[in-house]
């Protein structure tokens, strides 16, 4: 999920701090120009890490 030396994010941080950086940096915007919220980041990246059954990096299970 973590990008090598592209993200400013420690791998290990957890899907939160990433949501945060992602909210911070304006990466993801709705169409009228304004910063989705942290929580509707962070819903969407989890939904995709379980779509793609990643790994945990801190080896802790996924809930189901």
């Amino acid at each position: 999920m973590y990008l090598k030396e592209y993200l400013e994010v420690d791998p290990t941080a957890g899907i939160t701090t990433l949501a945060k950086f992602l909210f911070e940096k304006k990466l993801f915007l709705t169409k009228s120009n304004k910063p989705i919220a942290t929580n509707t980041i962070r819903g969407e990246l989890t939904d995709l890490l379980k779509d793609m059954n990643c790994a945990n990096p801190r080896g802790k299970q996924n809930k189901k």
